[in-house]
């Protein structure tokens, strides 16, 4: 019996150690998300003998998570893990200051070829066209853990995975008991050429293209991954099931009561057995 509860008193200790890990006030957020902004300022994409100017204000939405929603990204130690990385489109506007007159439109980040109609100037139509937009991610993080892979693209919104990995615990044994929040930064940079021109009924009038170049996201995402030792929450529970099997073992089968032939009653307490 003394034994028995030894080992309870054990896994008593050491799933309370492993709980502690889990609530240390040290994770910085569940999740990050930020709006990222890309901007390009008075370009000059003048033609046709006009003067116009180009100011481009872009933006997406970034959350960087676990797989598991409401819960810290997690990578076990010695093991890894992953995290969603998820862009949205964002709310963004175009203006052409076309001799001096500034037109604008609202629009959202191109993620593929894209037209639009600016205004109506003397001339015809006012228009741009987004060419060959491309966005991607650099992601990078603390040195104890390394990132498959450590570059997205995205050709449109949605999510992608990346592993975060530890160790392993294969190389270095002693990884495994590598414990705290691990930051993660997420660069974004936007490449885009732009044609500006002037259309006439169906006729172009002018058109140049000019290249943005790389354009830099404003802020850089920053996320914290927490790095949980899973070597006490597992042995924590497989010596739980050990002490169940102890104990039970000890106790040996519980017995059947033999059939009753004959009941007799006591007669100070009246308690009833048989016999």
């Amino acid at each position: 019996m003394r034994k028995a509860l030894l080992c309870l008193f054990l896994t008593y200790l050491v799933l309370a150690s492993s709980l502690a890990l889990l609530v240390q006030p040290q994770v910085a957020h569940v999740h990050a998300e930020e709006e990222v902004k890309f901007t390009a300022s008075d370009v000059d994409v003048s033609a046709g003998g006009h003067t116009i100017r180009l100011t481009l204000t872009l933006s997406v939405s970034v959350s960087v998570e676990g797989l598991i929603p409401l819960i810290p990204p997690v990578a076990f130690s010695g093991f890894g893990g992953d995290l969603k990385i998820t862009v949205l489109q964002g709310a963004g506007s175009l203006t052409l200051s076309y001799d001096g007159m500034p037109y604008s439109q609202s629009i959202e980040i191109p993620l593929e070829t894209t037209e639009v109609s600016v205004s109506g100037v003397p001339e015809g139509t006012l228009y741009a066209i987004m060419m060959s937009p491309s966005l991607f991610a650099n992601i990078s993080a603390g040195g104890l853990v390394s990132l498959e892979p450590d570059e997205l693209t995205w050709k449109e919104e949605g999510t992608q995975t990346v592993h975060v990995k530890h160790g392993p615990l294969v190389e270095d044994v002693t990884s495994m008991l590598d414990f705290g929040p691990i930051g993660i930064k997420v660069r974004l940079r936007y490449v885009l050429d732009v044609a500006v021109g002037v259309r006439s009924d169906g006729t172009l009038v002018f058109e140049r293209t000019v290249s943005l170049g790389v354009l830099e996201g404003e802020p850089i995402v920053e996320a914290s991954v927490w790095l949980l030792p899973v070597v006490p929450v597992v042995g924590g529970m497989v010596l739980l099931a050990i002490v169940v099997a102890v104990v039970r073992r000890r106790r040996g089968p519980r017995m059947a009561y033999p059939e009753a032939r004959r009941w007799v009653r006591c007669p100070r307490c009246g308690f009833e057995f048989p016999i």
